[in-house]
């Protein structure tokens, strides 16, 4: 495996669709469209969060957080997600899951979590004085694992949009509605985790490996 730790400035572990899929190719679709809408979900790519961007701790490579990926993916099981919805979250627009509790899904976010945190390098200054506008459970959460949204806080989401002004999210959610079509009539599950890694400069983040989950149970260790 060639060695591309420094090529990246960031990485994270995300779900992202297989690209055959038509979820995948919705995304493509979607997220190549109005900047105005999509500038921000587009340099992230069409995912969800399950470990945050992170810069890598001295002494940790690439090829180190494979390893860690590929071992943590060998003892998770697949996780279902029904079918998902568009939703407005705040002052943005996502997909999230059609049921409010999916077995299994909140167990692998926070393992995804806990087991690569050792990987992650301290804050720097100007990531510690973000903390400031977070409330207290979420600026707990940053401070102990580089991210407001994990545990209790966690919500699997796909985002669609920028942050947009109420009129905004109106004209926005039609268009998603042009756009999307058929491509939610398919049950959704989590077979793998890939690693995206962040090239700097707002360049878009690149998936770099999937590594499929393979444990028989949601609740493997």
């Amino acid at each position: 495996m060639a060695d591309i730790t420094a090529k990246y400035k960031r990485y994270a572990v995300y779900f992202a669709p297989h690209e055959s899929s038509s979820l995948a190719r919705f995304g493509v679709q979607w997220l190549a469209g109005d900047d105005m809408i999509v500038s921000k979900p587009r340099r992230y790519g069409f995912h969800a969060t399950l470990k945050a961007p992170m810069r890598l701790a001295e002494g940790v490579d690439y090829k180190k957080l494979c390893e860690q990926v590929e071992i943590l993916a060998r003892k998770r099981a697949p996780v279902s997600l029904g079918f998902l919805k568009i939703s407005q979250l705040s002052d943005f627009l996502a997909l999230v899951p059609e049921r409010s509790k999916v077995q299994g899904l909140n167990e692998l976010a926070w393992k995804c979590v806990r087991f690569l945190d050792p990987l992650r390098a301290p804050m720097t200054h100007n990531q510690i004085a973000r903390r400031k506008s977070l409330k207290h459970l979420e600026r707990e959460n940053y401070d102990q694992w580089g991210y407001p949204y994990v545990g209790n806080q966690f919500r699997f989401h796909m985002t669609l949009s920028n942050s947009l002004a109420k009129y905004e999210l109106g004209e926005a959610r039609q268009k998603l509605d042009d756009c999307i079509g058929n491509s939610l009539i398919e049950p959704v599950t989590i077979d793998s985790l890939c690693i995206f890694g962040d090239p700097g400069n707002q360049g878009q983040f690149e998936l770099l490996q999937r590594f499929e989950l393979r444990g028989a149970s949601d609740k493997a260790e």
